[in-house]
């Protein structure tokens, strides 16, 4: 396929609010989990929580107010400059929205059931998925398609997937992707009850991983048709390609020799025109759960072989569910940027299962052109994108 421009990124994660915080935890290897946690009193296990004060929605928006809604909005901020710049050739009803979320604004309506038993809590606009599309939309002012997609911890890659589509079949001419999700009791005691939780810092990859730790945050990234006349500032980023698939193997479980995986990293690359020896560094799913990490190992090896680095960056910012994707890819795209790759946060006894290349340490990549990144959810659906850049 024709690679897809990108304008702009940006990331919230408990690492910072804007990609510099980013760059410079990831290169001092400065995990984002902590306990205790201000927004999950009495939690036992680390949380990646964005402590920062989260401005409320300003004026009309007020009634879409959450959680999930505030990290959006900060998400979508830093953005404006770019889209500024696009409205003197792309007309709002040309501009197209869509944003990917798992728990959308389960935080709020826990503390509104606790408060009053909910009552007179408004659940269309603060806590059901399309809030988000609609906050995000009436944010960066666009009047062309908005939608949200919910595929579980593959929502922000498949929310990217949907943005390409609306470009590539001409219904938009730039489109604002996003994935957001905040931290909310729902899902920590729903991994919990899973026995996937583990009560120290999550250790991806490594021999004696116990689980996953919970994150918050949100990302978002402009995607144009064609990239507007004119000097590039700084690398040429785009979307090369991309591969989707569900492996329906079982609800909450990997098929375990990584065939899924295999399939949509294949696909991926094949989407965008290259050779599995073009990539020259792979952001994993990396859960730090015994059975992702290690189909997802297989995956790879199947794929790429066992010369390609690669690193779950999830032992910084911890398990981001449905913005997971959106804030990796950031990560993704500032590796391409930086000709830098991250290390693998946690890992110091690798699985001896694991045959894929883990990084322990930051590796200097130069010339790296393409890398792609991972996103598997339950029920099977797994994602995998690939980005690229020119320079």
């Amino acid at each position: 396929m024709d690679p897809l421009p990108i304008l702009g990124v940006t990331a919230v994660s408990a690492l910072g609010t804007t990609l510099d915080q980013l760059r410079a935890s990831l290169r001092a290897g400065r995990s984002g989990l902590s306990t205790p946690s201000d927004i999950l009193p009495g939690a036992a296990a680390p949380v990646g929580e964005v402590r920062v004060p989260l401005p409320p929605l300003p004026g009309l928006l007020a009634a879409h107010d959450s959680r999930c809604a505030r990290l959006l909005a900060m998400a979508l901020a830093p953005l404006a400059p770019v889209l500024d710049g696009l409205r003197a050739t792309v007309p709002a009803h040309r501009l197209g929205v869509v944003v990917g979320t798992s728990a959308s604004g389960n935080r709020d309506l826990e503390d509104a059931f606790k408060a009053d038993g909910a009552a007179g809590f408004d659940y269309q606009r603060r806590q059901v998925f399309g809030a988000a599309a609609v906050v995000a939309a009436r944010l960066v002012n666009a009047r062309g398609p908005a939608w949200t997609v919910s595929t579980a911890c593959s929502s922000g890659a498949n929310a990217v997937i949907s943005a390409a589509r609306l470009l590539r079949t001409g219904t938009c001419d730039a489109v604002v992707v996003a994935s957001v999700d905040a931290l909310c009791w729902t899902t920590y005691h729903g991994f919990r009850g899973l026995g996937v939780m583990d009560s120290r810092t999550c250790r991806p990859f490594d021999a004696d991983r116990q689980g996953l730790n919970l994150g918050e945050g949100a990302a978002a990234m402009v995607l144009v048709r064609d990239r507007p006349s004119g000097p590039v500032d700084g690398p040429d980023l785009f979307l090369a390609g991309w591969g989707a698939g569900s492996e329906a193997y079982h609800m909450t479980a990997p098929e375990p020799e990584g065939e899924g995986a295999a399939r949509v990293m294949a696909q991926a690359i094949a989407r965008a025109g290259i050779a599995p020896s073009d990539v020259g560094y792979v952001n994993l799913h990396g859960t730090a759960t015994p059975a992702n990490d290690q189909a997802e190992s297989r995956g790879m090896v199947k794929v790429l072989g066992t010369d390609v680095p690669c690193s779950s960056t999830k032992g910084f910012t911890g398990h981001l569910l449905g913005a997971a994707a959106g804030v990796e890819a950031a990560i993704t795209l500032m590796a391409l940027i930086d000709e830098r790759l991250p290390r693998n946060l946690g890992c110091e006894v690798l699985d001896p299962d694991v045959q894929a290349l883990i990084l322990r340490e930051d590796l200097p990549a130069p010339g790296i052109r393409y890398a792609l990144s991972n996103s598997f959810a339950f029920g099977g659906n797994d994602t995998s994108l690939v980005f690229g850049v020119r320079r």
